[in-house]
């Protein structure tokens, strides 16, 4: 293993991955952009993982192979595979998952003009399992690469998305200083809210990203099931849905407390976060946390639907495009 700092690490935190690790491997040592590392954080896998991690960071010193003596949670191996990182610019990639080959040099490029961003993500693909395309998500967050914090910061927040800018190419400086992966339900948003309040979102518009859907995966295994779902995220709190939504909404105003550049940010982030229980409150059937709302009078559910919408229009920041430059002269 070389000691020279690479320009990228790449943390792939990985449990029981067999099926799609030696694909995902190949992919990312085969990118046209070559100075980075790869650390493989294996969170006790049970199946081939160890032996196919083994033979590839034998073979390539690029590959730095660690395993956890027990699963430690997602959470957890997420933050291990940060920790040990090196570069100058971090990204985090899922075992299954895979890349355009020149999705790094073309999101370093990125970030290596926009000093003001600290995020760069390409446009997105769904694959199956198969490895093929079934439908192109390339839709980047609206008002993530707003001028203004704490617009950006409401985007995140208060907007329905699907989080998948955290696998992108992040700055390490600005992910220091942060808890990372708090072992709570939803903790890819609290990290999204909190490094848009440090720097804007940059995006490529080619779709370089392939997003792969398969039975597999956590959100088909775990997701409506509310026990493995806590456990998923931090074995120690399985069960514990309420204390880990409440986690998730607390997280959101230390966050704000952390990183709010100007006082000014930090109040207008604070009033959106008072309009965060209103708008979570419609997606509360479908993330199963409570039964209450599917059983109220469908007119009370019509007037909490309508108070939501109220409190969007009342806090949420405008989308105005961005202005042209005119030619002078």
């Amino acid at each position: 293993m070389t000691s020279r700092e690479p320009k990228v690490s790449i943390g792939l935190p990985v449990y029981n991955g067999e099926r799609y690790l030696q694909q995902t491997l190949e992919c990312l040592l085969n990118q046209t952009f070559k100075d980075f590392e790869i650390i493989i954080s294996d969170n006790a896998s049970e199946d081939g993982t160890s032996g196919i991690c083994r033979s590839y960071a034998a073979r390539d010193d690029r590959v730095r192979y660690h395993r956890n003596e027990r699963n430690v949670g997602a959470g957890r191996n997420f933050n291990r595979a940060f920790e040990l990182a090196r570069g100058k610019y971090f990204k985090w990639a899922a075992h299954d998952d895979l890349l355009g080959p020149d999705y790094l040099e073309r999101c370093v490029q990125m970030l290596d003009s926009c000093l003001d961003a600290v995020l760069c993500q390409a446009g997105i693909s769904q694959i199956n399992e198969d490895g093929q395309r079934i439908v192109p998500i390339s839709v980047p967050l609206v008002g993530a690469d707003s001028p203004s914090p704490s617009h950006r910061f409401a985007r995140n927040v208060l907007t329905s998305h699907s989080c998948c800018d955290i696998f992108g190419l992040i700055r390490s400086e600005a992910l220091r200083g942060m808890p990372l992966h708090e072992g709570c339900l939803g903790t890819d948003r609290i990290i999204l809210a909190e490094l848009s309040l440090r720097g804007r979102f940059a995006h490529v518009p080619e779709p370089l990203f392939l997003h792969r859907d398969h039975p597999q995966r956590y959100v088909h295994t775990a997701f409506d099931d509310p026990e493995a779902r806590t456990a998923w995220y931090d074995p120690s709190r399985a069960g514990d849905r309420l204390g880990q939504y409440l986690s998730l909404y607390h997280s959101y105003f230390a966050a704000v407390r952390r990183s709010a550049p100007t006082a000014s940010a930090r109040l207008k982030c604070y009033g959106y976060l008072l309009c965060w229980p209103a708008v979570q409150c419609v997606r509360i059937p479908r993330l199963k946390m409570y039964q209450t709302y599917g059983r109220l009078d469908p007119r009370v559910q019509a007037k909490i639907r309508k108070l939501k919408r109220f409190l969007l229009w009342w806090r949420m920041p405008p989308q105005t495009p961005a202005k042209q430059a005119r030619p002078r002269g």
